[in-house]
This record gives structure tokens, sequence and C-alpha cells, in this order.
């Protein structure tokens, strides 16, 4: 089972309990998609109708300006867990903190036997040799199971909060 950890502080809300440097654990996750995309300056050609009799082609006259535009992003589904800390729904509200408090995460971590490290800040230089995460959406996704109050810990269902997060990657300017 592989664990997605963000780290990041936090400051004192009204829609959370908690503050400072925050950790919160996905244990249990559905899937993650990794996609990488670089954007290109597309140049259609127009032709003349004089100028598609003289040259017939079924082939396009596209030029493309490559500028090496690369957006990197990872989006993860899956389950925030009740525990004897905190409840799901409190989990919730703190990843939308680390959404819109601003700023990269203090750290993401993939994995717990050789872990993908976002920033990884060895050497300490730079840029980082891996970029920092930025939470670029948070969504939840809560089907209403009857085990009680969304807000209070139950122990019968630990995992009570679906959620996809997007994090974009780069280096905070």
């Amino acid at each position: 089972m592989t664990v997605i950890t963000l780290v990041k502080t936090l400051p004192a809300s009204l829609m959370y309990s908690g503050s400072g440097s925050t950790t919160i654990t996905l244990s249990n996750f559905d899937n993650m998609v990794i996609n990488s995309k670089k954007s290109m300056v597309k140049v259609q050609k127009p032709k003349t109708k004089n100028s598609q009799n003289a040259t017939t082609t079924d082939q396009a006259d596209n030029q493309v300006i490559d500028l090496k535009r690369i957006e990197q992003s990872i989006r993860f589904t899956g389950w925030l867990e009740d525990d004897a800390v905190e409840t799901a729904w409190n989990k919730y509200w703190k990843l939308v903190g680390m959404q819109t408090r601003g700023g990269a995460l203090t750290s993401l971590t993939i994995g717990t036997a050789v872990p993908l490290a976002f920033p990884n800040t060895t050497p300490a230089v730079f840029p980082t040799t891996t970029p920092q995460a930025f939470v670029e959406t948070v969504t939840a996704n809560i089907t209403s199971d009857d085990t009680g109050d969304i807000t209070a810990s139950h122990a019968a269902k630990p995992a009570r909060i679906k959620v996809d997060l997007d994090i974009y990657l780069g280096y905070e300017r």
C-alpha cells in the first residue's frame, strides 16, 4: 500500500482545529494519475484557392514553435480516515487550508520504502532536484452512509471522505 503524505504550516482557522506544521496522510488511495503536458505554439498556414489547386496534397501545412512550456501535475484519489486524534472532516478542511494558504507544500511524499519527495532538497540549491508541490484543487465526495454525524469520529466507518487532489509541480517565484 502506497502512502501519500502532505506537510504544510497552517494558520489557525474557523474551518478546522489545529494549526502550525500539519501532516495529512492518505493511506488508502484508489489511484494516482501523473500528467506531463507540453504546450506548443501551433501555426496552421492557410492556403488560398490558387495554392490549394497548384499543390494538391492531403497533408496539413503546420508549423510548431516549441518553447518547452511543460506542465506537470499529479492527481490523487483516496480516502481520508477518522482516527484517534482527528476526524476525516477536520482533515478535509486542513487540505483546503493547504490549498488556500498559498505557496508550496513543505513536502509531498509518495511511498515509504524508496519515497519520491517534492521537493527533494538534496543538494539544497535552487532549483532543487525535484520541483515543489502546490495543491491546486481539493474535491471531496461524501456519500451518506447513516453512520452518524460527518463531523464526529466514527470507528465503524474510518474511511469516510473520498478526496481528489490535484498537485501542480513547479518552483515558487
